[in-house]
């Protein structure tokens, strides 16, 4: 980006990710919030933070959970656009990495 673009963005960049995050692209399908909200349902590891990506070439999210000043996770949960979480079984037939 350019230097203004990089400004406007330092200073906007968390009204900005407020206002992304309520917009519904597709009906049915959660947002990134949403799907932080599912996998901290399902587990049971102790964690500091959540990293959360969306996998737009396979088309889930991958929430991690990852222990204060470690950069590996302790636990990660995947799931569809529907918030269905992916089992093993479900892994392997998906060829999810």
């Amino acid at each position: 980006m350019n230097e203004g673009a990089d400004k406007w963005l330092g200073e906007y960049e968390t009204e900005l990710m407020q206002i992304l995050d309520t917009i519904n692209v597709a009906e049915g399908y959660i947002s990134e919030g949403e799907a932080i909200e599912i996998a901290k349902k399902a587990i049971d590891v102790k964690y500091d933070e959540i990293r959360a990506r969306f996998d737009s070439t396979n088309g889930f999210w991958r929430i991690s959970f990852h222990e204060k000043n470690s950069s590996a996770s302790v636990k990660d949960i995947i799931m569809t656009l529907e918030g269905k979480i992916l089992d093993d079984e479900d892994l392997k037939l998906k060829e999810v990495p």
